[in-house]
């Protein structure tokens, strides 16, 4: 699989897989992959993160690595009042709340 098919599927497959777990307590959410050996999700929240929020993250990688077979993922939820701006962003963003 070439790396622009590649990046197409699993943005695809991330937008899909975040259908009805986006809650307002989520700020943004970040991908990255290399190549299908390592999928890394992060979500930053405006409060701690409770276990159903991490469940939650977690099954989004269930259901992208049910499209694309990653060697290994990565789920890493934080909480974060930093400005928008100031938080570590992985190479593509594919959620961002609307904030001051």
């Amino acid at each position: 699989m070439t790396e622009q098919k590649l990046t197409t599927s699993v943005l695809l497959s991330t937008q899909r897989a975040l259908l009805g777990v986006i809650t307002p307590r989520i700020r943004m959410i970040t991908v990255e992959w290399e190549e299908i050996k390592l999928f890394r999700i992060r979500a930053y929240y405006d409060v701690a993160p409770s276990d159903e929020d991490i469940e939650d993250m977690n099954a989004v990688c269930t259901e992208i690595d049910s499209d694309i077979p990653f060697e290994r993922n990565n789920v890493e939820c934080i909480y974060s009042t930093e400005a928008i701006k100031d938080l570590e962003v992985f190479k593509f963003v594919v959620y961002l709340r609307k904030e001051k």
